[in-house]
């Protein structure tokens, strides 16, 4: 038997040969996992200020820069785990900041419903709302003392003291309300109670609630529009008469008709002009592979002019062409190498735009770019110690999976270089001239594995 297993085992050694690589040098691993300085960058609508999600050691904090000299102004931290969700700019002076939690570093946050607002020279810090009162967090048995967790979703362009909030109560199944929320005072009143549980709101530019977005017990998300505040909600029929989802995006200047992204019964969504009155649905955009990436705004952050794709790059496709918003985006991106272009926020004039620059090899730059005066700077970095001519490119590729659908992605190849490799020789005579006496290890240069290449 030892015998039969011993002649076995070597003609195994011929059929698979053993193949050792080279190890490859050590990579430092620390500039790739450090967090992000800055995450996410919003100018003030006068100007004046920055403010900017910056990361802590076990939390992230909202700072507020002036922008005359870089000089931080004001700051809201939470607690050990919390991340800033999302910040607004309420008025010149005053920001909104949303918290959540996390219980781990690579934790996915969780939001909470806690809105925080402070001046931007400091003053005037307050808790708006929490799930946990203005005493901070309470024993997790009494949860019946629990207020609702409120979350803004319209900062009001008319009011520089008013912002609406959802308010979700601490139940299972919860009625949310519509309610106007005191940025200094953190009083609310209600607005609006909506036809369906579990809801999330779109505003048009007077401030009316006229979009509700939620699901009931069934859990079949459902879409309802209203003409103003005094109309009653309807259904919308793109979610009413079949299976599929419908999403709110916006109002076009004028407000009589809506911009919807809806889903289709094969392939991706697609971006929808929808009037009301008609009820007739216009498709807009809808690319062949990919749902949209991101809805593009005009400088007012409120009217949709167009999408960003995700195919072989970031792509951004507008409605119209000859929008001045569209006009910008377009004479932004030859200055930018093919890095995706987002502008997230503008100066109330409109003079003053906030880029966000990314790619596979750019980890995020933002710029300030002046409209009228045609030149801008670099003013934030997210990873000021990754250079984008250090790191590696990503290419699209595609295969077709056993059901025959095409499964698309992308591939990041290590940098190009000779590769140093060893295999072990066959131990049988005659075999492409190796030796019968015992394994010769020879080094090469390859481009590939030279495995099953023992026995050629």
């Amino acid at each position: 038997m030892a015998r039969w297993m011993r002649r076995v085992c070597g003609v195994l050694l011929c059929i698979v040969p053993v193949v050792v690589w080279a190890q490859p040098p050590a990579v430092d691993l620390a500039p790739y996992l450090r967090q992000p300085q800055f995450q996410r960058v919003k100018i003030s609508p006068d100007g004046d200020y920055y403010a900017v999600i910056t990361a802590l050691e076990d939390r992230t904090a909202l700072a507020v820069v002036r922008a005359s000299d870089n000089v931080p102004t004001a700051k809201v931290i939470g607690k050990r785990d919390s991340v800033v969700e999302d910040f607004w700019w309420a008025n010149d002076e005053r920001i909104v900041v949303s918290l959540a939690s996390k219980r781990g570093s690579r934790d996915q946050p969780s939001s909470i419903g806690e809105l925080h607002a402070v001046n931007a020279d400091g003053s005037h810090p307050r808790l708006l709302a929490s799930p946990y009162g203005a005493r901070g967090p309470l024993d997790t048995t009494v949860q019946l003392l629990l207020e609702p967790s409120v979350y803004l979703f319209d900062t009001l362009p008319g009011d520089s003291r008013k912002v609406l909030v959802s308010a979700v109560p601490q139940t299972s199944d919860p009625n949310v309300r519509v309610e106007r929320l005191d940025i200094y005072t953190g009083r609310r009143d209600l607005v609006a109670m909506v036809p369906v549980r579990r809801a999330t709101f779109l505003a048009d530019a007077q401030g009316r609630v006229r979009f509700a977005s939620g699901a009931n017990a069934d859990n079949v998300q459902k879409l309802f529009y209203r003409d103003d505040d005094d109309s009653p909600w309807r259904q919308i029929d793109a979610t009413a008469s079949t299976a599929r989802n419908a999403y709110a995006l916006g109002f076009s200047d004028d407000g009589r008709v809506a911009y919807l992204q809806v889903e289709q019964p094969d392939g991706p969504d697609a971006i929808v002009f929808w009037d009301p009155v008609t009820d007739r649905y216009t498709e807009l955009l809808r690319d062949a592979k990919v749902d949209p990436y991101g809805i593009l705004y005009a400088l007012d952050g409120r009217t949709p002019i167009g999408a960003s794709f995700m195919t072989d790059r970031v792509r951004n496709r507008f409605f119209d062409n000859a929008h001045p918003t569209a006009r910008l985006y377009r004479s932004l991106e030859p200055a930018f190498d093919g890095d995706a272009i987002r502008i997230t926020s503008t100066s109330g004039d409109g003079r003053l735009a906030l880029v966000s620059l990314w790619s596979d090899r750019n980890s995020g730059d933002y710029f300030l770019f002046d409209t009228v005066a045609k030149t801008g700077s670099r003013i934030f970095a997210q990873r000021e110690w990754l250079h984008p001519a250090d790191m590696l490119a990503s290419r699209e590729v595609s295969f077709a999976a056993r059901d025959g659908r095409q499964i698309h992605g992308y591939l990041t190849v290590p940098r190009a270089r000779p590769a140093r490799c060893r295999w072990s020789s066959c131990r049988m005579a005659g075999r492409s001239g190796y030796s019968t006496s015992g394994p010769t290890t020879r080094t090469a240069r390859c481009s590939q594995p030279p495995a099953m290449r023992c026995c050629a």
